[in-house]
């Protein structure tokens, strides 16, 4: 069996068998090199190639879908809206009366029960007064100043005032003047009651008198905050 030498004992057993020499002409390898970059080139362009491809294909399924989705929607909303058409006027109707329910409630804004504090204003009188004049004056703004203190009564409620009205009439004494104005000053939305005249003549005493109205009076019944406050 012969024994072969490690190459690097080759030139001590052989002189020159450890010279080696790649003699492969230079453009050779030029073209193997060449040859596999295009190898690679040509791998990855189509590699590129399948997956724009592949997206394409995904692009126009997703296309299609969409379109089929925005089809069968159009079909739900064209009958809605044919729906919605048909109840145009019950539409129109219900914001015609939502306009004049704003412009009621803009008009009626300070409206009071007149006759109902008329009744209270009468009901006030001491048994041997009566009222010849009665004048109520409302002020067109719902919301006035804080109403002023004045000297025949006070008023704490700082309430605003609506309007003022004038009375005047018979009483038997001074004392029952008095009294009627303590009574109208405990009245809600009445203050600053203030006797402005009393005279006794053969007939009696012959008194006036005016007063404050504050927005306690307000009947409110054209307010749509009010309304939708209420339970």
């Amino acid at each position: 069996m012969t024994a072969l030498a490690a190459p690097e004992r080759l030139w001590v057993v052989a002189a020159g068998w450890g010279i080696a020499a790649d003699l492969t002409p230079p453009e050779v390898v030029a073209a193997r090199r060449l040859r596999r970059l295009r190898r690679r080139i040509a791998v990855a362009l189509s590699a590129l190639a399948v997956l724009v491809v592949a997206g394409y294909g995904i692009a126009v399924v997703q296309n299609s879908t969409a379109h089929a989705a925005a089809a069968a929607e159009h079909g739900l909303t064209a009958p809605l809206q044919a729906r919605q058409r048909a109840y145009g006027d019950v539409t129109q109707t219900q914001s015609r009366l939502t306009l004049s329910r704003t412009q009621m409630a803009t008009l009626m804004a300070a409206d009071v029960d007149v006759s109902s504090f008329v009744t209270k204003v009468n009901g006030s009188l001491p048994a041997r007064m009566s009222i010849s004049t009665l004048a109520v004056n409302l002020l067109q703004a719902t919301v006035a100043a804080p109403v002023a203190t004045g000297t025949g009564g006070l008023d704490t409620s700082g309430r605003a005032s609506i309007g003022t009205v004038l009375v005047s009439g018979t009483a038997t004494t001074f004392t029952d003047v008095a009294r009627y104005v303590d009574a109208l000053a405990a009245t809600p939305g009445v203050a600053n009651v203030v006797p402005t005249s009393a005279q006794a003549d053969t007939s009696g005493v012959q008194y006036s008198l005016t007063f404050t109205l504050t927005d306690t009076l307000l009947s409110k019944r054209f307010d749509l905050r009010a309304k939708a406050a209420t339970p």
